[in-house]
This record gives C-alpha cells, structure tokens and sequence, in this order.
C-alpha cells in the first residue's frame, strides 16, 4: 500500500473519531436543551395548557390557545361560571373554541347600552383576580394588592388595622370572592369589600362577568331538576329545543308548572339584589307571586332593544343576524362582545400571560419575609469562610511535610464518601447543644470546611514553584506573606473554583437550612421556594426553578473567566 493511501486511510479514520465524538457532544447537548426548553415553555403554562409539554407555547401563535386561556382566567377558572354567563356547554376550558366573528351590530349594540345603562357594580364580577382551585395569582389580583400596598405605604400593620384584617405579610391579601347571584350572599360594608368595589370599578369593561340570570335559571336549577329537555317539554306542555331558547321572565309565567318554578327560583334561589318591587322591603317569600319582579341585567338590555329599534323583531333580527322569537327571548351577547374584546386586546393579553407567573414567584420572594437577606447573608459568609478555612488548612499541609499529611487526606476523602443526609441528624444534635440553632453559624459552620476543596487546592499548592517560596523568604517574608501574598495570589482560579462550589452549596440548601432555622424570619430562599410548590401549579413551579437558577447563573459566569484564565494561560505558556 502506498504512503498517500496509508495517510489517506488515517485521515479517513481521524475525521471518523471526531466526527463521531462531536454527536455524541451533540446528543449530550440535545438531552440537556431539551428538559430546559420544555421547563421554559411549562413556566408560562396555566391550567388550559398546563398539560402541553411543548417547546415553544402554544399561544405565542396560536389565537385559538390564547383565546381559551383568556377565558380561563377571566372567569377565574370556574367552567360553571364560563357556561352560565355565556350559555355554553363546555366541559373544560381546553374544549372552548372561539366563536364566529359576530354581526357588529350586535356587539355594537352591546356596548351601547353598556355606556347608557350599565349595571351596577354588584351585579357583575371581574375576571382575572383569583384561579380556582390552585395558587396561580392573576392579573386583578396583583394589582389590587399593589394598589392597597401604595394606599397604605407598604405598612401591613396600617393595613391590618383600617381593614379589620388579620394578614400575615401582604401575600395573604387577596380579593374578596363575590357572588352576586347567590341567595345567601350580602354584600356588606366590610373596609375591604368596599376597598375591592372601588378598585374593580375603575378597571375595563371588557374584563367584567356580568350576571346571567337566564343561564343560572336553566343550567343551575332546571336542568338539574328535569334532565333532558324532553322531559321538560313533557311535564310543562313546551316546545323549546333546547334549555338555551328559555329564559328567566319578568314577572311569573301563566304556565301553572312554569310560574311554579319561576316562584321557587325568585323565592329561594335568586339574590334579593335582583327582586324588584315589593320584594325589596322584605323577604320575597312574603310576598305574593304577582307582585314579585326580576330586574338583571338581561330584562334592562331586551328593554334597550326594543327601544332602540322600536319595537320592530324584524329590524332587529335583521341588525344581529338573528332569529328571535320575540324581544324577551334576546340573549346577552356576552360571549360574542368577549370575544370582540378578546381580537382588540390580543397583544396586552400575550403580555400578560408572558410575565405572569413569573411575577408571582418574584413577588412571593420580594413580600415573604426576609428571604433576599437571609439568602444572601448565608451565600457571603458561606463563600468567606470557604476561602479562609480550606486554603489555610491546604496550605499547612502542602508547605509543612508532615508525616501524617496523607493520612489526614484519606481522612478528608473518606468525608466525601457518605452522602450528607447521614450526618445531618448528628450535626443537628450537635448544634442544638451548642445553642446555635436559628442562627447564621448554624448554617455556616458544618460547610466550613471541606475534604474536597482542601485536597483540590492542596494539589494545586504543591504545583506552585518551591523557588518562589525560597526567593521571599531570602527577602525576609514571613509565614502571611508567603501565604497571602503567594499563593493566594497565584491561585485565584482554584479559588473561583471553591468559591464557585461554596456559593453554590448554600444558596441551594434547602432541607438542612430548613432543619436548623425553624424560625421562618430565618428561612432562606429555597425553603421558601418549595413552601410556594407544595401543592402549587406546575408552572409556578417552573417559573420558581428558572428564576432561582439566575444567583448561579450569575455566580458562574463572574468565576468563569478566572477559571478559564487558570487552565488556558499556563497551556498557551
């Protein structure tokens, strides 16, 4: 064989070896990138799409997700409240698909009676301020704490007292729940509540929920009490197709069956804030049947119409693209007029959805008792003390021969045998006794001296040139000097190494830091971290671990460039 195909076949080989160890890199990258794009894409999640393990969320394009997170979170994630406002059947949120783009007339005219005849405030709520069923803060619910913390200057106490509260830090204060419709709810003069009514007042039309009587009507006590529409039209003698075509009337109905129910449902179902008439000096049961009047919002909108397009059904039908039997069957276009809203606010939406969990978690570190301090106090005297008593120790075995310096080694390597819950039940026993549980050294003490970091910087010492030592001490320098002025100053790149490992060690303790310092004016940023993810959403979840991994983020690339200074610098001489 020739010398060009020998070289040829060696380079083939060559290229083969690098060729195969870059995919194994690559492969290596891929399995690294991809849990953390997916822990990125999971932390702008809430429950509609919390299950969609996608790299690049879906509603970033996708006007369809966006829409059904909207929803969500304006109806506070209750799929009951979504269908009664709006008439629907959804069984989940993930099932709600946009409607048709409506006729403009209709929202039109929604929107006109709005600003002519608006509800009052108590008979609608406002969407975003709570997601049932998780811990998931949303937009309304941020802001009106923010707008009470500036009311009252950051001052809990002042807080607590003008409100009759009793809260804990500003993280336990929360919107009142509402519920307008209920039969048992009364709104009374609570300083909060009447707080939460002013803010919700001054907040956009287009994130409110107002009430549907009709749909409480039909979905919450008909269907439930006569099943198929079938059976309904049976018993009272009707033709409707569907529960969607009745609606709560005025005053009672001339069906004996249906004025029977209509009665039940005033009498003990609705709230007396809807009760007109005589009905509102006292209990509606009292009160007879024909004298009790229903007045929502949806009787006040048909009034609208049919002043609007005097009296004619056809006129209207023909605005609205419609069918309706008659004015009172005219449903409230809630669903249509959101959705208008929803195309006109896609931007701020998105920007809300983007910034969101992300807010709580940095809000519940910033408002949470002393956690930045504790933490940060801890990383200091943590890094401090790793760079004082492992380079001291490595020093006296490096420069002094002892003849127990290995044994000592062995000892230190033994350390990094046993995992460090094994000696955490002996170093809690051992701090109580001192009496230094709930103190900073408690933290700090058990971590200050290392077995790997005085090996690694032991070994690092005994490279350093003896003759160096020999020159300072021909010019008179002392012990310090040779350990301060030398090899502390020669090794700062193993130094970034330890300090590295030290920082991050105790910025993410947690269960040790949790054992020591019961007392929560003492708890660190990782244990209150995972207080937020008992029992919390996924994505808060996910938001928490990506802003935590910020600190050390941070931390590395501050030591990168003098490790890298330490490896490339003597390999280049």
């Amino acid at each position: 064989m020739s010398l060009v195909a020998r070289v040829g076949r060696k380079s083939w080989k060559v290229r083969a070896l690098f060729a195969g160890i870059y995919t194994i890199l690559a492969a290596g990258a891929v399995t690294m990138v991809y849990p953390f794009l997916v822990t990125f894409s999971g932390s702008f999640k809430t429950g509609v799409d919390r299950a969609d393990f996608d790299l690049v969320p879906a509603w970033f394009t996708d006007d369809a997700v966006l829409y059904r997170k909207h929803v969500e979170c304006k109806f506070n994630n209750s799929v009951s409240a979504f269908n009664v406002a709006t008439r629907s059947r959804a069984y989940s949120f993930a099932s709600v698909q946009p409607p048709a783009p409506p006729p403009e007339a209709r929202v039109e005219d929604w929107s006109e009676f709005m600003r002519s005849s608006p509800p009052g405030v108590n008979e609608w709520t406002l969407g975003y301020t709570v997601h049932s069923g998780d811990r998931l803060e949303l937009w309304k619910h941020r802001e009106f704490r923010r707008s009470l913390m500036g009311e009252f200057g950051d001052d809990l106490d002042a807080f607590n007292r003008a409100m009759g509260a009793h809260a804990a830090s500003w993280l336990a204060v929360a919107p009142p729940v509402e519920r307008p419709m209920d039969r048992r709810y009364r709104p009374g003069g609570e300083p909060l509540l009447e707080a939460y009514r002013k803010f919700k007042a001054e907040q956009p039309g287009w994130l409110r929920v107002h009430s549907s009587l009709d749909g409480r009507f039909t979905r919450q006590f008909l269907e439930p009490q006569y099943g198929a529409i079938a059976n309904y039209n049976r018993l009272h003698g009707t033709d409707y197709l569907s529960y969607d075509e009745i609606v709560l009337a005025e005053t009672a109905p001339s069906n004996s069956l249906e004025r029977a129910d209509w009665a039940r449902f005033v009498r003990e179902e609705l709230n007396t804030q809807f009760i007109a008439g005589q009905a509102g000096a006292g209990s509606p049961s009292r009160v007879p049947v024909e004298s009790l009047r229903v007045d929502s919002p949806e009787i006040r909108y048909r009034r609208f119409l049919r002043d609007k397009y005097g009296g004619r059904l056809d006129a209207l039908n023909r605005a609205h693209c419609a069918a309706h039997r008659s004015f009172g069957a005219v449903p409230m276009p809630v669903l249509e007029a959101d959705y208008a809203a929803f195309l006109e606010h896609r931007g701020e939406l998105r920007r809300e959805f983007l910034t969101a969990n992300y807010r709580q978690v940095l809000d519940y570190i910033a408002l949470h008792g002393r956690a930045l301090l504790n933490t940060a106090v801890y990383c200091l005297l943590a890094v401090l003390v790793a760079l004082t008593v492992n380079p001291m120790a490595a020093y006296a075995l490096s420069r002094f021969r002892m003849r127990a310096t290995y044994r000592i080694l062995l000892y230190f390597m033994a350390t990094m045998a046993f995992p460090a819950a094994v000696t955490m039940i002996p170093g809690f026993l051992l701090l109580k006794g001192m009496g230094l549980l709930n103190t900073f050294a408690a933290l700090v003490l058990p971590g200050a001296a290392n077995g790997f970091s005085i090996f690694l910087l032991k070994g690092f010492f005994d490279a350093l040139p003896r003759s160096l030592y020999e020159s300072a001490e021909l010019d008179g320098a002392g012990e310090w000097t040779l350990f301060w002025h030398v090899t502390m100053a020669l090794s700062k790149p193993i130094l970034a190494v330890v300090a590295l490992n030290a920082f991050t060690a105790a910025y993410g303790n947690f269960m040790f830091a949790f054992l020591l310092c019961p007392d929560e004016k003492l708890w660190t940023l990782m244990v209150f971290l995972y207080q937020l993810q008992i029992n919390g959403h996924t994505a808060l979840t996910f938001a928490a671990l990506l802003v935590a991994a910020v600190p050390t983020l941070i931390a590395f690339l501050a030591c990168q460039r003098v490790i890298m200074r330490g490896i490339v610098v003597p390999v280049e001489k």
